[in-house]
């Protein structure tokens, strides 16, 4: 199997075609090619005397009926010579619109800034003289509130500093992740129950060793989620970080984009892959007219629409726009199927041969489904893969079996499935819901809350605090709670049928994105005693007790609940009472560590990608699917980037001639450019009125390949089309290469 990397290498495998039984016709198409030239050159001489009306000549067809030198000498040494051809076999060369262009925009951005937590029991401090006391104090004064020195003096506020990554494909006012740590230094020790004041989250640098502020990309507030480690060495470490689960909101969008290599930075080129991806990517605009999801904004920058069907895994989108040809006559792009068919059969090259089918789109399908059929399981899993992003849902039964069977194929399968979407997809997801391994049976709940956040199965419940005055749930949801039916399987407490043995419940919970419990098995019931705490209830039951006690003990106020064991109904009462998602989680896993649950408790139980498959039968060998940088968004735990260099800035683009008129007019530049102007001036410098754009790599030599794609020229004028002719009539008498015209010919 082929990594990323491999995605831009050009196929080598071998096409073969029978080219031995078209002598007569290249002789006789080359013989045209001479009588087109002598017809030209008495049209062109007729059409230079006035009066003469331009006339058009009849086609080769026409030309070969009336052709008496069909069987001369200069045929048949052009059969002897294709017969010497016979045995060799055509490689299709393509161009692909990732050899032109590289994707920017994959990356987040990071975006931080100085914020305030309130509500500590004692646990913050005053936070040392620095740059971090300093800019948050301007902060609160900015903001009208007074006495900010002693704001920051009391033991239950903490100075945190505040970071979030803008990840790719994001709208305005999407909800991101907040992270939340201590200071080194700080007096502060523990932000367990704390609440982030409202900051401004900002890029930022370092610009001759002070920290400089930059535009406010997002804001953050809400409760703190602090997961404190068992391990004494690393507690207190733990307890000086946190997060807030979407708790942060854009105030920007970012797409995706694409960037021209330098060597092909011209209009012309640019607007020729905008037409290579639309044909195969495209919308309806007014009037119902097709138009490329791809935007040529300057002769380096173009973005892209990312389809609904890959809104969640963009990683596979890049891919196979990457994977899209760029110049393909009828015949190239027939011989380049067939080749990619003969690799798409074969394990190891099944991968690309899979994404460069899906590149090519519904005339893939046919081939793509005979790969279902493949003894290989790799050929199987990556063919369904295809074709569920392309719509069809013959593969969906083997995506399932993918997922449940094979870990390195997993979350590519129920990626695929979320995109397949519809009725009989949902269906499969439903059956793996009852899977025993946690990262299954939850990445098969995400991808149906993404299909069908209302599926009856799902049993969605938005936990809202109550209303000061009415008590009745209102607001925006705290956090939301999915009693998860499960089919075909029983609960622990039931008496499981013969040889069918029992599945264990779950409980999940998330720790990244959405603040979110999942009971996979809907009447899970706590298990006695119990004595747990939920920020600041208590939660409590006696031994073989069915009823548990919520209390709610605080200055000037004590209230209490009482519920059964069910787990469901003691959150609802904890909710009741003013516990927040954090608090929650904190007693799940009290819950779970002093066995107070029937079964096990889950954290950010996703799948992966990058797992290496090991190859059955004969093939044997392994490789990684995918890798880490290609798992589905779907199922990406953070927008954090495993590598801390890879994060980008949010920044205008320098090469944006039309951004740096509108930058100057802003800054009350009086000789600012105009920006249509400078728009202009952009196409014009892109070469666009030069006859030669040099908009293609150079051709490969001619030796054991030819290339049915040739890299597109100016438009060429009179004299070129003369020249074109004088080459046809030199590879018909002077016994040269067939030109490429006349293999397309010949093979087709």
């Amino acid at each position: 199997m082929a990594g990323p990397a491999a995605q831009r290498h050009n196929p080598t495998a071998p096409v073969r075609t029978a080219v031995g039984e078209a002598p007569l016709r290249t002789a006789r198409s080359s013989l045209t090619a001479a009588a087109a030239l002598c017809g030209a050159l008495a049209a062109a001489a007729l059409a230079a005397l006035p009066g003469c009306a331009v006339f058009s000549l009849p086609d080769g067809e026409t030309f070969a009926k009336f052709n008496p030198m069909a069987e001369d000498k200069a045929a048949k040494k052009a059969e002897a010579e294709w017969k010497d051809l016979k045995d060799q076999s055509v490689t299709v060369e393509t161009k692909y619109v990732g050899e032109y262009t590289s994707v920017t925009g994959r990356n987040a951005v990071v975006v931080s800034g100085v914020g305030l937590v309130t509500g500590l029991q004692g646990t913050g401090g005053n936070p040392v003289p620095n740059g971090f006391r300093t800019r948050l104090l301007e902060d609160i004064k900015t903001r009208g509130v007074t006495g900010g020195t002693e704001l920051l003096a009391s033991p239950n506020t903490a100075l945190v500093v505040v970071t979030a990554y803008i990840p790719p494909l994001v709208d305005k006012g999407e909800p991101l992740d907040v992270e939340v740590r201590i200071p080194p230094g700080s007096n502060a020790t523990d932000l367990s129950g704390g609440w982030l004041l409202e900051c401004e989250l900002t890029e930022g640098a370092n610009v001759g060793g002070q920290f400089r502020s930059g535009k406010t990309l997002a804001t953050a507030t809400g409760p703190l989620l602090v997961r404190g480690s068992d391990d004494q060495a690393t507690r207190r470490a733990s307890l000086s970080r946190g997060k807030v689960l979407g708790g942060g909101i854009t105030k920007v969008g970012r797409a995706l984009e694409m960037r021209m290599h330098h060597r092909y930075k011209q209009s012309r080129m640019v607007q020729k892959v905008v037409s290579a991806i639309g044909k195969r990517f495209h919308s309806r605009g007014p009037g119902g007219v097709e138009e490329s999801i791809a935007h040529a904004h300057t002769d380096v920058k173009i973005t892209l629409d990312v389809p609904d069907m890959y809104k969640e895994d963009f990683p596979r989108f890049l891919r196979v726009v990457d994977s899209v040809a760029m110049y393909e006559n009828p015949v190239a792009r027939r011989l380049r199927i067939e080749q990619l068919e003969q690799e798409l059969m074969e394990g190891p090259t099944a991968e690309v041969a899979a994404i460069r089918l899906e590149a090519v789109g519904e005339e893939a399908t046919p081939i793509l489904k005979r790969g279902l059929a493949s003894s290989d399981e790799e050929v199987r899993f990556h063919s369904a893969v295809a074709l569920a992003y392309l719509g069809r849902s013959d593969g969906l039964e083997v995506l399932h079996d993918a997922a449940r069977d094979e870990p390195a194929f997993r979350v590519y399968a129920l990626a695929a499935l979320a995109a397949a979407g519809g009725p009989q997809a949902a269906g499969q997801l439903r059956r793996l819901l009852a899977d025993p391994l946690p990262e299954t049976r939850y990445g098969a709940f995400r991808a149906l809350w993404s299909v069908a956040p209302d599926d009856a199965y799902l049993n969605h419940i938005a936990m809202r605090a109550p209303d000061p005055i009415t008590g009745e749930p209102s607001g925006p949801p705290l956090f939301h709670l999915h009693p998860v039916r499960v089919d075909g399987v029983r609960d622990l407490d039931s008496v499981a049928e013969e040889g069918v043995p029992p599945l264990e419940p779950l409980v999940h919970i998330n720790h990244n994105r959405r603040a979110e419990v999942a009971l996979f098995g809907p009447n899970q019931r706590f298990v006695a005693p119990l004595t747990l705490r939920a920020g600041r209830l208590l939660v409590g039951c006696p031994p073989r007790g069915d009823t548990v006690t919520v209390s709610l003990i605080a200055p000037g106020r004590e209230d209490v609940r009482e519920t059964g064991t069910k787990i469901v109904d003691v959150i609802a009462a904890c909710v009741e009472l003013g516990a927040s998602y954090p608090d929650i989680a904190g007693m799940l896993q009290e819950a779970e560590a002093q066995h107070n649950l029937p079964g096990q408790l889950a954290v950010d139980a996703l799948p992966v990608g990058g797992r290496v498959y090991q190859r059955k039968g004969k093939s044997g060998g392994s490789a990684p699917v995918g890798a880490g940088g290609l798992t589905p968004n779907l199922y990406r735990g953070s927008a954090a980037p495993e590598d801390p260099n890879a994060v980008e800035r949010f920044e205008p683009d320098e090469d944006d001639p039309v951004v740096q008129a509108e930058q100057a007019k802003e800054a009350g530049d009086a000789d600012a450019p105009n920006a249509d102007k400078a728009d202009a001036d952009a196409s014009k410098a892109d070469g666009g009125d030069s006859e030669d754009d040099g908009s293609a790599p150079a051709q490969p030599r001619r030796v054991a390949t030819v290339d049915l794609n040739p890299d597109p020229e100016p438009e060429p004028g009179v004299g070129s089309k003369f020249k074109a002719l004088f080459q046809g009539v030199g590879d018909a008498w002077g016994g040269s290469d067939v030109s490429e015209e006349d293999w397309g010919t010949d093979v087709e």
